[in-house]
């Protein structure tokens, strides 16, 4: 459960700087997942995950940070970020490492856009009916090829052929 969210008296040097930050404490048990979303916005922001002193996570073997190009937006225009102890086959998927609470960090850089965070504690087994229907990329390019495929299969194969040197088609 998001338990605090703070986003601090800003600095006048922070403001010229275009420097803001976010810290959230969580907690989650095995069977829950929290969904952390907020506008996507232009300029740099970088979310990492920490535990509960605030220690750094296994960032080299474990998705624990995001930032906009690693980040997969909804069609919405949505940033989500889904913290679970286990990977939940959805993009922007936080590693809680099986910490049973801990740390999130938003670091907004380059930029003085303000950002409002949304949470949604779920259990794990509702994940699916928590988060937009959404094809990924890969799902897309697979239904296009199939559409292709069955439409347009044998001027495909006579290219195909043609470009081996085959004479299939006669």
């Amino acid at each position: 459960v998001l338990t605090r969210n703070i986003v601090g008296g800003q600095h006048a040097d922070d403001a010229r700087r275009g420097r803001l930050a976010a810290h959230m404490c969580w907690a989650l048990a095995a069977d829950e997942a929290l969904i952390v979303e907020f506008d996507a916005h232009d300029g740099f922001w970088m979310v990492s995950l920490g535990g509960a002193f605030m220690n750094s996570m296994d960032y080299l073997y474990r998705p624990v940070s995001y930032t906009p190009a690693r980040t997969c937006v909804d069609s919405d225009s949505m940033v989500r970020l889904i913290l679970a102890h286990d990977d939940p086959g959805y993009h922007n998927w936080l590693d809680t490492q099986g910490f049973a609470a801990g740390n999130l960090t938003w670091r907004n850089l380059m930029s003085t856009a303000t950002t409002t965070f949304r949470t949604r504690l779920v259990k794990r087994a509702d994940l699916a009916a928590a988060l937009p229907a959404e094809w990924s990329v890969v799902q897309v390019y697979f239904a296009i090829t199939i559409i292709i495929s069955l439409i347009g299969w044998t001027e495909l194969a006579r290219v195909v052929a043609q470009a081996a040197g085959l004479e299939l088609f006669e």
